[in-house]
C-alpha cells in the first residue's frame, strides 16, 4: 500500500515539471471543452455589461461565460464558466468583490464570483424561469432577481448563507429591471405593466406608476465618469463629460451561420448575423480581414479551389451573392438574379463554375469569370434546396433538400437527374471526398449512409436525440462528423467504414449552425449561435493509438475494457466531469490529489452498471472543493479512479487508473 502511494506521489511530481504555463496563454484558449485546441470568438453578448465599484473593471455577459476587462487597456482577465446556458444579467456586489450572474432558461441559476481569484463562491437556486436582472443592495448584504416570462417574481437572497429571504410575486409580463434606493430604503422594478415601488425590508409592496420605456445593455460607472454599451459584437466605453468614445472591446461575435476552411488549410471564413464576412489566421487565432458589402446576415460561404476566391450569399433582405478577392479583400463580382435567399454555395472542383441553392426552389449555376448565368436547375417541390456538393470529376451535383436528396448528370443537356430520394427526407447533407458516399441527417436525429452511385442506404447512425442540423466527411473520408440541432448541442464522429460511434464532443452553450474540416485534415471547426467557433484537433487524442477511446475494445471478445478517460472540461473552473467506461458492473470510486501527493477529496460514486459513461449526467463530477466544501485553488490535480468488482468469484475486474487535470481561475 505505502509502495503504491509512494508510486501516485511520484507520478505527480514528476508529471508538473512537464506542465506548460496555462496562464500565459491567450483568451482564445481559456476554459476549453475538452478535445478543443482553440476557441474563435467570446460569444455574443447576452446581457447588462457592468462596471465594479471602482471603475478599474468591467463585466460582459456572454453565450459562454462572463467577461472581466480592464477598462484602461481592454485586457480580458478573466472568464468565469459554469452556468450551462447564456447568461442574462450580471451585477458587482458594492465592495467590488462578487460578481453575481443569471442564467437563461436552460440554467435558471444564479452564480456567485470571487471576483480577485475567479473562485466560484456558490450558485442559488429558486428561479422558475430565466433570470432577467441582478442588483445587489447597497450594503451588499442582499441580492435582488427577477424573473423573464409570465408569472414572474422577484426574489431576495441573504449574500452570505445563499439562502431565500423572501419573494415578490404579482408580475403577468416578466421583470426588465430592478434598482434600489442607494440608501437601501426603497426597491423599485420595471415591467411591461409598471414600475412598482417595495419595501426591501419587508417585502411590501407600497406604490406603482405609469409604463415606461425599458432601456438595452447599458450601464454607468459608480463614479458617474464613463459609460458602456453594446452595440452589435463590440463594446464601447464613453467618457461622460467629453462624450468621446475611449475604449472598444472586440471579440464578441454574432450568431455565426457559416463557415468554410480555404483549400490550405491557413484561412477560416465566417459569416454571422451582424452581415459581416470574416478571414480568421488559423494559427494564430486572429481576425485577418472583415469583409463589408452584404446588408443582411450571411448565409453561406465557399472557397474556390484555387483560394483565391470567396463566396458569400446574403439572406432575407440581401438576395446577393459576392466574390471577393482573399489576398486583398475587395469585392470582385455580385451575382444577382435569385428571388430569395441563397443558401448554400459551391465551387465546381475546376473553379470555373459556381453553384448556387435557393429558397426559392431553385438551383443556378454560374461562370466565376464573367458573372454569367449558365443554367437553372429546378426543384420543383414545396421544400427548397439547402446544401449542394459537387463530386471529385465535376461531372455530378448532389443537391439537398427536405424534399430529399438529387444527383443531377450536369455534363448532359439537357440536365438529367441520376438517380433521387424524394420518399426520404433530409436536414442535413455532405459528399464523399470520393463522390462514392452521400451522408444525409434526418429529422428523428438518424444519418444515412448512401452508395452515391447506386442510391442504396448501406448503414444508419443512431445517437442524436433530435434531427441532425449539420454533416461533415474528414478529407480522408474515414470519419464522419454530426450534430443536432437545438437542444442536443453534441458533436459525434462516427468510422464511416464500419457505422461504428467513435466520440462525442461537447463544448457549445447553444445550438451548432455549421460543421468543417480543414483540408489538411488537422482541425476540425464547429461553428454556433453562441457566437463562438471551436477548433477540435484532429484527430482527436482519443481517436488516436494509445489513447483510451470511448470505445474501448478487447480485440480478441470484443467487449468494452476499462478505462479513465480525459475530464471536460479542461482546464476548467469552478467544475468538471471525468468519464470512465466499465467492462462490467462495479462499485467506482474516485479520489482527487493535488500535486504534492495530498488527499483532496475522495468521491464515492458507488454501485455503476457496464459501459461507457461519458456524458454529463453519467460521468463523474466534481465541483472543485475539497472534503469540507472549501474551493481549491489553481493549479494540477490528480484523479484516479478505481473499481471493485461485484463478481462473487474474482477481482479480476478491479481497475485503477491516473489522469491530470488543471484548475486554471
Amino acid at each position: 500500500m505505502r509502495m503504491m502511494q509512494f508510486s501516485i506521489v511520484v507520478l505527480l511530481l514528476v508529471s508538473t515539471l512537464f506542465l506548460s504555463n496555462a496562464s500565459a496563454e491567450d483568451y482564445t484558449r481559456w476554459h476549453l471543452p475538452k478535445e478543443a485546441k482553440a476557441r474563435i470568438g467570446k460569444g455574443h453578448v447576452s446581457g447588462n455589461i457592468a462596471f465594479s465599484p471602482d471603475n478599474k473593471l468591467l463585466g460582459v455577459p456572454s453565450t459562454i461565460g462572463t467577461w472581466i476587462y480592464d477598462t484602461e487597456t481592454g485586457e480580458a482577465l478573466h472568464l468565469f464558466t459554469g452556468h450551462i446556458d447564456s447568461i442574462n444579467a450580471i451585477a458587482f456586489s458594492p465592495d467590488g468583490k462578487i460578481l453575481a450572474s443569471g442564467g437563461n432558461h436552460e440554467d435558471k441559476t444564479i452564480q456567485l464570483w470571487d471576483v480577485q481569484t475567479g473562485t466560484h463562491i456558490a450558485a442559488l437556486h429558486g428561479h422558475a424561469k430565466s433570470v432577467s436582472c441582478i442588483v445587489f443592495s447597497p450594503d451588499g448584504q442582499t441580492l435582488v432577481s427577477a424573473d423573464w416570462g409570465e408569472d414572474a417574481a422577484i426574489y431576495l437572497w441573504n449574500v452570505a448563507t445563499g439562502a431565500l429571504k423572501s419573494t415578490l410575486t404579482g408580475y403577468s409580463q416578466g421583470v426588465s429591471s430592478v434598482a434600489f434606493r442607494p440608501d437601501g430604503t426603497l426597491l423599485i422594478n420595471g415591467n411591461n405593466d409598471s414600475i412598482c415601488v417595495w419595501n426591501p425590508i419587508n417585502g411590501t409592496h407600497t406604490t406603482a406608476l405609469a409604463p415606461t420605456i425599458g432601456v438595452g445593455y447599458v450601464t454607468f460607472s459608480a463614479d458617474g465618469s464613463q459609460f458602456a454599451g453594446s452595440r452589435g459584437s463590440d463594446v464601447l466605453i464613453w467618457d461622460t463629460v467629453s462624450l468621446h468614445q475611449k475604449l472598444k472591446i472586440t471579440g464578441h461575435l454574432p450568431v455565426i451561420t457559416a463557415i468554410a476552411f480555404s483549400p490550405d488549410s491557413r484561412t477560416l471564413a465566417s459569416g454571422g448575423w451582424d452581415h459581416k464576412v470574416r478571414l480568421w489566421d488559423i494559427a494564430t487565432v486572429t481576425s485577418r480581414s472583415v469583409l463589408l458589402g452584404h446588408t443582411s446576415g450571411i448565409a453561406s460561404l465557399a472557397f474556390s479551389p484555387d483560394g483565391k476566391t470567396l463566396a458569400s450569399s446574403g439572406s432575407w433582405t440581401d438576395l446577393t451573392i459576392r466574390l471577393w478577392d482573399t489576398a486583398t479583400g475587395t469585392q470582385e463580382t455580385t451575382l444577382v438574379g435569385q428571388r430569395h435567399r441563397v443558401a448554400s454555395l459551391a465551387f465546381s472542383p475546376d473553379g470555373s463554375t459556381l453553384a448556387s441553392a435557393s429558397d426559392d426552389q431553385s438551383v443556378c449555376l454560374w461562370d466565376v469569370t464573367t458573372g454569367y448565368h449558365q443554367a437553372t436547375l429546378s426543384w420543383q417541390n414545396t421544400n427548397s434546396p439547402s446544401n449542394l456538393a459537387f463530386s471529385p470529376d465535376g461531372q455530378t451535383l448532389a443537391i439537398e433538400g427536405r424534399a430529399g436528396i438529387r444527383l443531377w448528370d450536369i455534363t448532359s443537356r439537357p440536365y438529367k437527374i441520376k438517380w433521387s430520394t424524394s420518399s426520404t427526407s433530409a436536414e442535413s447533407f455532405a459528399l464523399s471526398p470520393d463522390g462514392r458516399m452521400l451522408a444525409s441527417g434526418k429529422k428523428d436525429g438518424t444519418v444515412l449512409l448512401w452508395d452515391a452511385i447506386s442510391g442504396d442506404v448501406k448503414t444508419v447512425l443512431r445517437g442524436h436525440t433530435e434531427w441532425v442540423g449539420s454533416i461533415a466527411f474528414s478529407p480522408n473520408g474515414k470519419t464522419l462528423a454530426s450534430t443536432g440541432w437545438h437542444k442536443d448541442k453534441t458533436i459525434h464522429l462516427w468510422d464511416v467504414v464500419t457505422g461504428s460511434h467513435k466520440l462525442t464532443l461537447t463544448g457549445h452553450t447553444e445550438r451548432i449552425t455549421r460543421l468543417a474540416f480543414s483540408p489538411n485534415g488537422k482541425t476540425l471547426a464547429s461553428a454556433s449561435s453562441d457566437g463562438t467557433i471551436l477548433l477540435w484537433e484532429f484527430p482527436l487524442a482519443q481517436l488516436t493509438a494509445g489513447a483510451p477511446s470511448f470505445l474501448t475494445k478487447d480485440t480478441n471478445n470484443n467487449h468494452t475494457l476499462n478505462a479513465v478517460l480525459q475530464n471536460y472540461p479542461n482546464p476548467f473552473n469552478p467544475e468538471t466531469w471525468i468519464p470512465y467506461q466499465l467492462s462490467e458492473p462495479a462499485e467506482v470510486t474516485v479520489r482527487i490529489y493535488a500535486a504534492n501527493g495530498t488527499l483532496i477529496r475522495t468521491l464515492a460514486v458507488g454501485h455503476r452498471p457496464a459501459g461507457i459513461h461519458t456524458h454529463q449526467g453519467d460521468a463523474v463530477y466534481w465541483d472543485g472543493k475539497n472534503e469540507f466544501g472549501e474551493p481549491v485553488a489553481s493549479g494540477v490535480y490528480f484523479y484516479t479512479l478505481s473499481t471493485e468488482s461485484t463478481r462473487d468469484s474474482v477481482t479480476a475486474g478491479d481497475f485503477t487508473a491516473t489522469r491530470k487535470m488543471l484548475i486554471q481561475k
